[in-house]
């Protein structure tokens, strides 16, 4: 159940999922093992999962690209789970829409026709590239709550 206290912790994991239990049950003004359970309960009915995410440019990817894939509808699993595995994507997802398939990928350079050019398949009908000018920040996702709240929260 996502209550009132589990999106007032996701709200600071998502800030910084190295925050200890301690420091987040003093800001909530709750008992650790209230917040160690909660957590725990979270992460077990994957409600959450705890990840790192690295800094592109740290690690010489300094081209990031959007790429929306059309593909044959009954091949979509089949070549997600061929994607999946290749380290330049941040994010693949199959999607609603024009297209079937949304990747974010990260590249050393802005040529990226490489990677394109290995997605050419008879099951990929239409690929469409946008690359990344200037990443302005990163923006997560809101719990439905706190996004009528105007993403404050009760903090």
């Amino acid at each position: 159940m996502i209550d009132n206290l589990n999106q007032k912790i996701i709200t600071s994991l998502k800030r910084d999922g190295r925050y200890s239990y301690a420091r987040l049950a003093k800001e909530l003004g709750v008992n650790v093992a209230t917040v160690a359970k909660r957590i725990d309960k979270m992460l077990e009915e994957d409600v959450i999962t705890i990840k790192t995410v690295l800094n592109p440019f740290k690690f010489g990817f300094n081209a990031h690209s959007f790429i929306t894939l059309d593909i044959n509808l009954s091949k979509v699993d089949q070549v997600c789970a061929q994607l999946v595995s290749n380290p330049n994507i941040s994010l693949l997802a199959i999607i609603f829409g024009r297209f079937d398939v949304l990747i974010i990928a990260d590249f050393p350079s802005y040529n990226v026709h490489h990677f394109s050019v290995r997605l050419l398949s008879d099951d990929l009908q239409l690929l469409k590239e946008a690359i990344f000018i200037k990443c302005t920040g990163y923006c997560l996702m809101l719990l439905p709550s706190l996004a009528r709240e105007g993403g404050k929260g009760d903090r």
